[in-house]
């Protein structure tokens, strides 16, 4: 079964592709997809993918397998390690690889400021972030724009979502050639499995983010290095209702140099209302009013193409306001 039904299932959720036009957005015909931060799940992927999709899974059943005496990664063994390797510290120098440092800032200052631990200086500074790609349709005009303004932005990548295709490997070779930082949104998007009730699932997230952290090195190379991740569903909120288990995850992440970095405005393009492209402009300019610091969450995942016809209009809105556009390493 593929992935994309698995989330469906499992919030008792059906889509059928052929009865409207939200199953084809503009002719995508390789997979379809409704992520949201908080709510929405990706769909279903159509007949190509699916089979490749299951494939990888039975080449990865068949290798575990293979190996008698040993348990799969993927497996429930083995948990009292650390899947990103135990203690594995990486300073914000190491981690920028080519990203020029005068447009960067380091990850540990971003979220204190956003957790208020530490106070933000007056500077102006902004930082565009997408989260759940890379897409085929979405994330290529999302770069044609960047490169337009001369701007560089965050991307917060799933590795599903990277995997499906060589165009989509070649969309993160893109993003990291043309200088944007890349973030661990996990390798699979399903909020479900992350917490069950108020308890958080730490192993699973850890293993989440070493899946899509070994797809980054595969696509990227070894000497890449990710120290940022956002939570899909968000971590700040978890922190907020005090979930079991998360002081332990929490260590983990400071163990190994990651740090959680939220958002402080948004566009709203993930919030199940379908706004138009004023609506996301002025649904940033409410959320980003008074802050000297502002980290923008947007998607660029399938379907958001009211976010590419918005995008130019809230740039030039920061420049206009005097901001300097930064990414998070």
């Amino acid at each position: 079964m593929h992935i994309g039904l698995r989330f469906l299932i499992s919030q008792g959720l059906i889509l059928m592709t052929t009865l409207s036009g939200n199953a084809m957005i503009n002719g995508d015909a390789d997979y379809i997809n409704t992520f949201a931060n908080r709510s929405e799940y990706s769909v279903v992927c159509l007949d190509s993918v699916d089979e490749k999709l299951e494939d990888k899974e039975k080449s990865e059943g068949d290798q575990c397998g293979n190996h008698e005496g040993n348990q799969c990664e993927n497996s429930s063994g083995d948990q009292g390690k650390d899947n990103l390797g135990e203690n594995k510290k990486t300073s914000f120098r190491e981690a920028l690889g080519i990203i020029d440092e005068s447009y960067a800032v380091d990850a540990e200052i971003v979220e204190k400021w956003l957790s208020g631990e530490e106070e933000a200086d007056g500077e102006k500074q902004v930082f565009l972030t997408f989260d759940d790609g890379p897409s085929r349709t979405i994330t290529p005009k999302v770069l044609d724009i960047l490169k337009e303004k001369d701007v560089k932005a965050t991307f917060f990548q799933c590795g599903e979502m990277i995997e499906l295709s060589q165009s989509t490997e070649d969309l993160v070779q893109r993003v990291h050639e043309e200088g944007h930082a890349i973030g661990n949104h996990f390798y699979i998007h399903d909020i479900v499995k992350i917490n069950t009730g108020k308890n958080l699932n730490g192993e699973y997230c850890k293993k989440q983010l070493k899946k899509n952290d070994e797809t980054f090195k595969k696509v990227l190379g070894d000497d890449f290095n990710c120290r940022i991740m956002r939570m899909p569903g968000g971590f700040a909120s978890k922190e907020r209702a005090k979930y079991y288990g998360l002081d332990e995850f929490k260590g983990y992440l400071k163990n190994n140099s990651i740090y959680s970095i939220e958002w402080n405005a948004l566009s709203g393009d993930a919030d199940g209302t379908n706004k138009s492209r004023n609506q996301l402009v002025q649904e940033v300019k409410k959320t980003a009013e008074d802050k000297s610091k502002v980290i923008v969450l947007m998607h660029d995942t399938y379907g958001k193409e009211e976010t590419v016809k918005a995008l130019p209009e809230i740039i030039d809105y920061f420049k206009d306001q005097g901001f300097q556009f930064k990414v998070i390493v």
